[in-house]
């Protein structure tokens, strides 16, 4: 578990986490979904919004909240990160939606797999990139940008199409059925 956020900050905070399970685990148990959705989405929210509520205080902040590829398409191998995940997404472009028109700015940033501690011992997919490069985008997309960073940007092109394959197709391209197209 990772969560960042200063008292003494000037306004930008970033939020994200370290829970990947085992990918042994089994996905159909009751405490595997538990931990899942409290570390990747309820502390995420709940901090995310006392975070923003100081914000809101002192008028003016920056939010970047780390999501993930995963919320774009569920996969067999992942599909309890990913929905856990799609929930903080939906809650930080909904609290963003909420603060249009107030000088603070919460932005979602979907990285695919990253090189970590979490992930070290899992097979590479493409595309992997390290944590300083998406520090990087971070740091570009604090004072403005897209209300979504995809990291690297070309996944966003590339979600564009996955998301509308047919099932069958997916599951082909998935890390199980072949070729390895997405990290979660």
């Amino acid at each position: 578990r990772h969560t960042r956020y200063w008292r003494d900050w000037s306004s930008d905070v970033c939020s994200s986490d370290l829970f990947l399970p085992p990918a042994f685990e089994s996905p159909i148990n009751p405490d595997f979904l538990i931990d899942a959705g409290l570390v990747n989405y309820l502390a995420q929210a709940v901090v995310g919004t006392v975070v923003v509520d100081l914000m809101m205080k002192q008028g003016f902040g920056t939010l970047a909240v780390v999501s993930s590829v995963a919320v774009e398409r569920p996969r067999k191998d992942n599909f309890v990160y990913g929905s856990s995940k799609i929930g903080l997404d939906s809650w930080a472009i909904g609290i963003s939606e909420y603060l249009k028109g107030i000088p603070i700015r919460v932005f979602v940033v979907r990285p695919g797999m990253v090189r970590t501690k979490m992930t070290v011992g899992l097979p590479e997919l493409p595309m992997t990139v390290d944590k300083e490069q998406v520090a990087d985008v971070i740091c570009r997309n604090l004072v403005g940008g897209p209300p979504v960073v995809w990291v690297p940007r070309r996944f966003r092109w590339i979600f564009v199409v996955l998301r509308h394959l047919p099932r069958w197709a997916f599951r082909r391209l998935s890390p199980s059925g072949g070729i390895q197209v997405t990290a979660g």
